[in-house]
Protein backbone atom coordinates (compact mmCIF):
# COMPACT_ATOMS: atom_id res chain seq x y z
CA UNK A 1 0.00 0.00 0.00
CA UNK A 2 1.24 3.88 -0.66
CA UNK A 3 0.35 5.97 1.76
CA UNK A 4 0.80 9.89 1.92
CA UNK A 5 0.38 12.83 4.74
CA UNK A 6 -3.44 14.56 4.85
CA UNK A 7 -3.74 18.15 4.83
CA UNK A 8 -6.72 20.16 5.63
CA UNK A 9 -7.77 19.91 2.08
CA UNK A 10 -7.48 16.12 1.96
CA UNK A 11 -9.15 15.89 5.55
CA UNK A 12 -12.25 18.39 4.60
CA UNK A 13 -12.61 15.89 1.18
CA UNK A 14 -12.98 12.54 3.41
CA UNK A 15 -15.07 14.63 5.95
CA UNK A 16 -12.58 14.22 8.62
CA UNK A 17 -12.45 17.15 11.72
CA UNK A 18 -8.80 16.84 11.71
CA UNK A 19 -5.66 16.47 9.54
CA UNK A 20 -4.56 13.98 11.59
CA UNK A 21 -3.58 10.35 10.07
CA UNK A 22 -2.16 8.98 6.49
CA UNK A 23 -4.54 8.69 3.44
CA UNK A 24 -4.29 5.33 1.44
CA UNK A 25 -3.45 6.39 -1.76
CA UNK A 26 -3.38 3.22 -3.19
CA UNK A 27 -2.99 -0.51 -2.73
CA UNK A 28 -1.06 -3.05 -4.32
CA UNK A 29 -3.27 -5.87 -6.57
CA UNK A 30 -3.61 -9.10 -4.82
CA UNK A 31 -1.68 -7.59 -1.68
CA UNK A 32 -2.04 -8.73 1.81
CA UNK A 33 -3.71 -5.20 2.43
CA UNK A 34 -5.65 -5.52 -0.22
CA UNK A 35 -6.81 -9.28 0.38
CA UNK A 36 -7.25 -7.96 4.27
CA UNK A 37 -9.69 -5.18 2.87
CA UNK A 38 -7.47 -2.14 3.02
CA UNK A 39 -8.97 0.15 0.65
CA UNK A 40 -7.75 3.47 -1.85
CA UNK A 41 -9.40 6.16 0.49
CA UNK A 42 -9.41 4.58 3.91
CA UNK A 43 -7.30 6.73 6.59
CA UNK A 44 -4.90 5.14 9.16
CA UNK A 45 -5.74 7.04 12.43
CA UNK A 46 -3.88 4.48 14.62
CA UNK A 47 -1.41 1.32 14.76
CA UNK A 48 -1.93 -0.92 17.75
CA UNK A 49 -3.28 1.10 19.60
CA UNK A 50 -1.11 4.37 18.81
CA UNK A 51 -2.46 7.17 17.78
CA UNK A 52 -1.03 8.68 14.29
CA UNK A 53 -1.12 12.26 13.37
CA UNK A 54 1.31 12.43 10.08
CA UNK A 55 3.73 10.07 7.82
CA UNK A 56 6.45 10.43 10.07
CA UNK A 57 4.83 8.98 12.89
CA UNK A 58 3.20 6.04 10.95
CA UNK A 59 6.85 5.54 9.65
CA UNK A 60 8.15 5.46 13.65
CA UNK A 61 5.53 3.03 14.52
CA UNK A 62 5.84 0.52 11.52
CA UNK A 63 9.80 0.76 12.34
CA UNK A 64 9.53 -0.39 15.81
CA UNK A 65 7.37 -3.71 14.37
CA UNK A 66 8.75 -6.42 13.38
CA UNK A 67 8.34 -9.23 9.98
CA UNK A 68 5.61 -11.72 11.06
CA UNK A 69 3.85 -9.90 13.77
CA UNK A 70 0.47 -8.67 13.57
CA UNK A 71 -0.45 -5.18 13.34
CA UNK A 72 -3.98 -4.01 14.16
CA UNK A 73 -4.88 -0.64 11.82
CA UNK A 74 -7.61 1.91 13.18
CA UNK A 75 -8.85 3.17 9.89
CA UNK A 76 -11.92 5.77 8.70
CA UNK A 77 -13.64 4.53 6.05
CA UNK A 78 -16.32 6.42 4.85
CA UNK A 79 -16.63 8.22 8.69
CA UNK A 80 -16.73 4.80 9.96
CA UNK A 81 -13.82 3.67 12.58
CA UNK A 82 -12.74 0.21 11.43
CA UNK A 83 -10.27 -2.05 13.19
CA UNK A 84 -8.17 -4.33 10.17
CA UNK A 85 -5.40 -6.75 11.56
CA UNK A 86 -2.53 -7.47 8.93
CA UNK A 87 0.77 -9.98 9.47
CA UNK A 88 4.12 -7.64 8.70
CA UNK A 89 5.66 -9.03 5.38
CA UNK A 90 7.89 -6.53 4.90
CA UNK A 91 9.82 -3.67 6.56
CA UNK A 92 9.75 -1.48 3.09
Amino acid sequence: MHIQSLDATLANFFHLVKAEGVLISAVEADSQAERHGIRRGDVITSVDGTPIKDIQDFLATYKEKKVGQEILLQVIRDRTPLMVRLLLSSLD
